[in-house]
């Protein structure tokens, strides 16, 4: 499942970019969700979960910063990427990934980034 509420078109093209590239790679589409819909909470506790977009607008994002799982870039241009168990899944069955960008620029540069990693 890809998070990401992404208002701009940069933004809505890394997601885009990265639901691709998963497509591709895995043969699986992801599902893309939301941000604001609380209502995929109990869903997002159960899922692997991909978090995309800026801390400003990103409710998840800005929680999961909070809460100390990731420490977002504040550079323009800026991006952090981590992985590991869900920080929402109280069970830790599931992994969870943040590709974060400073502005719209950095979350692209932060998917083409995560797009070198192997899966």
């Amino acid at each position: 499942m890809v998070v990401s509420d992404a208002a701009d078109p940069l933004e809505e093209f890394a997601a885009s970019e990265l639901a691709a590239y998963l497509k591709k790679t895995t043969g699986i589409k992801p599902q893309l969700v939301r941000a604001q819909n609380a209502a995929k909470q109990t869903l997002m506790r159960n899922s692997n979960l991909i978090v995309l977009g800026q801390v400003e607008e990103n409710s998840l994002l800005t929680h999961l910063a909070r809460e100390g799982f990731f420490k977002p870039h504040e550079e323009q241009q800026g991006y952090c990427l981590r992985a590991d168990a869900n920080p929402l899944d109280p069970d830790g069955k599931s992994w969870g990934a943040v590709i974060c960008g400073t502005d719209p620029l950095g979350v692209l540069y932060a998917v083409r980034d995560f797009m070198h990693f192997p899966l």
